[in-house]
């Protein structure tokens, strides 16, 4: 697979309603680990969507549902593709059954 060459500067915007980040791994090499943990509603399920290219949300595992803990938090670790392009990634965490979510992006360098 041949990496663009095309640095994303493009900023994505910081959206909240919810759910509040209270940690994140940035920036990241391609190929490294991300950390995110975010503090929601104890006890709900949370989803995750990282757009490492593209609209289409990345299959990679570390991104499974999970369930906050009794006080609400959420904490998911996963790796970027050996082969991201560089740039601005976005990160979407959904809680189940609401409105509520957070909009994030983390950089690759």
């Amino acid at each position: 697979t041949r990496r663009n060459p095309v640095v994303s500067t493009e900023p994505i915007k910081e959206i909240s309603k919810g759910i509040s980040l209270l940690t994140k791994t940035n920036p990241v090499l391609a190929g490294n680990s991300i950390t995110i943990t975010v503090l929601g509603n104890p006890g709900k399920s949370y989803s995750i969507e990282f757009y490492d290219e593209g609209t289409t949300p990345s299959v990679t595992s570390g991104l499974e549902t999970k369930k906050a803990t009794n006080e609400g938090v959420v904490s998911w670790t996963f790796s970027t593709s050996p082969v991201c392009s560089a740039g601005n990634k976005k990160i979407v965490i959904k809680e189940n059954g609401s409105d509520n979510y957070i909009q994030t992006s983390i950089t690759v360098n």
